[in-house]
């Protein structure tokens, strides 16, 4: 027997998570599945956040190199590749904390990890269980 819901959303990535946020904002009765147990998806943990955070990084060495152009004495920085690597990893944990599934089921949205199958046209399929929306 499948449980119904208003709507269910799969991927908590940041489209996921928006319309997620949304629907239980609004009173929907909202159920996000997520493949993993970090939501976030590709853009916060190997896309958007980690290359951006990369090109600040690579920004502010950039920037300390064409000092003199400006008046400023340049530097040559030393750049240490651990410590940017640990700089993208707070940038991600950072973000991470609002897209936790304490934030998304303080909401009031159900938050399931595991693949999702359709098995109808509105009917998922998460492990045993059966959601229809």
């Amino acid at each position: 027997m499948a449980i119904k819901r208003d709507l269910v959303i799969i991927g908590g990535g940041a489209g996921g998570l928006v319309v997620a946020s949304v629907g239980a904002q609004l009173g929907l009765d909202v159920v996000l599945i997520n493949k993993e147990e970090a939501m976030g998806g590709d853009c916060l943990h190997y896309g958007c956040v980690p290359s951006k955070a990369l090109l600040k990084s690579a920004a502010i060495a950039h920037v300390m190199r064409q000092a003199k152009r400006w008046g400023i004495a340049s530097v040559d920085p030393c750049v240490d590749m651990t410590a940017v690597n640990r700089a993208i990893k707070a940038a991600i944990d950072s973000i991470q904390l609002h897209d936790s599934r304490e934030r998304f089921e303080a909401l009031g949205c159900e938050v399931i990890t595991g693949e999702a199958c359709f098995t109808s046209a509105s009917r998922v399929q998460v492990g045993d269980r059966s959601i229809e929306a």
